[in-house]
């Protein structure tokens, strides 16, 4: 038979196991992030953003000044000069509009 004691040491065990594998999972999240040689990520100050666009989207940009979706982003340490990751995926490129 179990007495209330037993049964909070046993609520309390289960709720730290579960906020270690919690934070077990966000640590490999944060590994899985695509970092340059320095080891910084896309949303560093030193990693700056290179759009690339269709021709006629190119056009209305440089020439009209119109806010344009671009067809992919690679991302560029500006210390090593390496480029280290890129998307395409166009629902993330709406965020950079």
């Amino acid at each position: 038979m179990t007495t209330g004691t037993n049964l909070e040491i046993e609520d309390s065990l289960v709720t730290s196991s579960e906020s270690k594998a919690t934070q077990d999972a966000s640590k490999d999240a944060d590994d899985q992030v695509t970092r340059c040689s320095c080891g910084y990520d896309r949303h560093h100050h030193w990693v700056s953003q290179e759009r690339k666009y269709s021709s006629w989207n190119g056009f209305w940009v440089m020439v009209m000044g119109v806010s344009a979706r671009p067809l992919r982003i690679d991302f560029r340490c500006r210390r090593c000069k390496e480029k280290f990751d890129f998307i395409t995926n166009p629902e993330e490129l709406k965020r950079y509009l």
